[in-house]
């Protein structure tokens, strides 16, 4: 039997906000912010590399939707992106195009419905979807034989049962919930004094908005009343909360074939890589590596549970911990420690004995370093991505 084929969707402006706050904030040497595009840069690298969809997309918000005209304040509580983020989401649309993978984007609609086109239309019995996003209104497409939601960030594998899960109802009636409960993050107002748990009784009971409102007379006391009174609200919430999935866009499987890892390999993507400073990401051979031999350290290799515990003894018992990280850019490639000044080692951070080493490092109050700020700097980037290194980072979705 032939192996199914998979369809990766990113949420464009998801991944861009998500990415400028997760990653630490670190400009070129001229000062231009690229902490969300080398976040960016860095997952799509891993998606090529490591999972290798047969398809992919990265779906972006239009400046106008629909919704704007049904409800003027419609997402009005948001804040305005920031500028240094602002700058950041043309330089990500550079970095996808030299990829090569496909950016879609429609005026008039958000990223959302241009998703759900998608995965509607380009599901099948032989193409699974994968939702990357952490918009909870992408869950009403889940339906674990063709299409799961995943959150790259958290690394949550978001299935059928997980849906019902978190909002207590199926996914196909998870606009049902949010017309109902309402959705701060895009100020769709819902019903007045309706939680989860009304939604979920209401639901459970009657099924969809329509049939509640169809069976109106056999709902009693001031959930008939509130229903009652705010019907036009509770449908408003409703048309806000549900996606389009009759965007006009091409629904063909082959405009959005994935270009393979060919163009990370690329002249023109390793001028990208260089021109903002992306030292990290690129190929081994063409990096400049710092020789911590021509510095007299000694590099010492954990090789053992037992030796790795004695590391974590001397931390405790010496007076005077020196420490600090070495990497490109910000990532953690392993720390360097020296204990009262005599004894000196590298410890890189592909050693499976790096983590518990580290904590025992960052739990020392005799620490002391030449820039902590930039070592936590990096130990933070290090602790959203795990402490593998190198560039993937397998979702291991199907």
């Amino acid at each position: 039997m032939a192996e199914k084929e998979t369809f990766y969707l990113l949420d464009g402006h998801n991944f861009l906000y998500r990415l400028f706050y997760a990653v630490p904030e670190f400009t070129t040497s001229d000062g231009t912010p690229v902490n969300a595009v080398f976040g960016m840069t860095r997952v799509l690298m891993g998606i090529l590399r490591e999972d290798r969809p047969s398809h992919i997309a990265v779906v972006f918000d239009s400046r106008t939707n629909f919704r704007e005209q049904l409800y003027a304040e419609y997402k009005g509580t948001r804040d305005r992106m920031p500028d240094n983020l602002r700058g950041q989401e043309s330089i990500m649309r550079e970095m996808i195009g030299l990829l090569g993978i496909p950016v879609v984007s429609l005026e008039g609609y958000e990223a959302d419905d241009i998703i759900g086109t998608l995965a509607t239309h380009c599901a099948s019995a032989n193409r699974r979807i994968a939702i990357l996003s952490s918009d909870k209104d992408l869950l009403q497409f889940v339906d674990d034989s063709r299409v799961v939601g995943y959150d790259p960030m958290k690394k949550k594998l978001m299935k059928r049962a997980d849906v019902i899960e978190k909002f207590g109802v199926p996914p196909e009636f998870v606009g049902d919930y949010l017309a109902i409960v309402g959705d701060t993050s895009d100020n769709i107002p819902g019903i007045p004094g309706f939680g989860p748990k009304k939604a979920q009784t209401l639901i459970g009971e009657y099924g969809p908005l329509e049939n509640i409102y169809a069976n109106i007379d056999a709902i009693s006391g001031k959930t008939r009343e509130t229903l009652i009174e705010n019907e036009e609200r509770a449908f408003l919430s409703k048309k806000l909360a549900t996606i389009d999935c009759n965007v006009p866009i091409p629904t063909d499987n082959d405009s959005y074939r994935s270009p393979g890892t060919a163009r990370i390999d690329s002249a023109d993507f390793r001028e990208f890589l260089g021109r903002y400073e992306f030292h990290s990401l690129l190929p081994r051979e063409t990096r400049e590596m710092r020789d911590f031999n021509s510095l007299g350290l000694e590099a010492r290799e954990i090789a053992s549970q037992s030796e790795a515990d004695e590391t974590i003894r001397q931390v405790s018992d010496s007076e005077r911990v020196g420490f600090a990280t070495w990497g490109r850019d910000i990532e953690c490639d392993g720390i360097a420690l020296t204990f009262d000044g005599q004894h000196t080692f590298l410890l890189p951070a592909t050693s499976r004995y790096f983590p518990s080493v580290l904590a025992a490092v960052l739990a020392c109050d005799t620490l002391t370093g030449y820039d902590l700020k930039d070592d936590l700097r990096r130990l933070e980037y290090a602790r959203i991505w795990g402490y593998a290194g190198a560039t993937g980072g397998q979702t291991g979705l199907f």
